[in-house]
């Protein structure tokens, strides 16, 4: 589950945001006791710090909510990527109370960054491919090819991207194997 972190402020003041609540999820991801985490400023769990965006605070002065990937560091120093997003609530009932409670939710995201990595890698291999390469799909058209494509076969790649494998192909045509 997602780990949820409950922040208020008595004086109003950003700075001031201390962590009042967590549920199981949070203690889980950070590896620790609700003792090592309750009354600890945010900050003290991300990695370089809690710097949010001047778009993120504006989001949150607005009512709205910010959403960002970040990463949090776990008892045994373990570095967490995860999708933190955070939404104000205000006491509009009592203009002077200054209170602060900030509900944030972080959902870990290591799965999805390991992916992107891969991703990453097989970008670079197919692009920096020696041998030409290309991919296509059900129907045979090419949608995507790397540059050893373009220039084996002189055609630019919007121009390869618009064709079929049977008009570059030399041997007899996919239909007919």
């Amino acid at each position: 589950g997602e780990a949820l972190f409950v922040l208020r402020s008595n004086s109003g003041n950003f700075d001031d945001l201390r962590i009042q609540t967590i549920n199981q999820a949070t203690q889980q991801l950070l590896e620790m006791e609700p003792s090592e985490i309750i009354f600890r400023r945010l900050d003290s769990f991300v990695a370089g710090g809690f710097h949010p965006t001047q778009t993120d605070m504006l989001a949150l002065h607005q009512g709205t909510y910010a959403s960002h990937d970040t990463l949090l560091i776990s008892k045994s120093g373990r570095k967490i990527p995860v999708l933190f997003s955070a939404s104000l609530a205000k006491n509009t009932a009592n203009a002077e109370d200054k209170t602060l409670t900030c509900v944030c939710l972080a959902s870990d995201i290591t799965n999805r960054k390991a992916i992107e990595e891969r991703l990453k890698l097989v970008s670079t291999a197919f692009n920096h491919a020696i041998d030409p390469a290309l991919i296509v799909n059900r129907t045979g058209n090419i949608i995507a090819n790397n540059p050893a494509l373009e220039f084996v076969f002189s055609y630019p790649r919007e121009q390869l991207q618009s064709m079929h494998i049977n008009d570059i192909a030399t041997t007899p045509p996919l239909s007919e194997v």
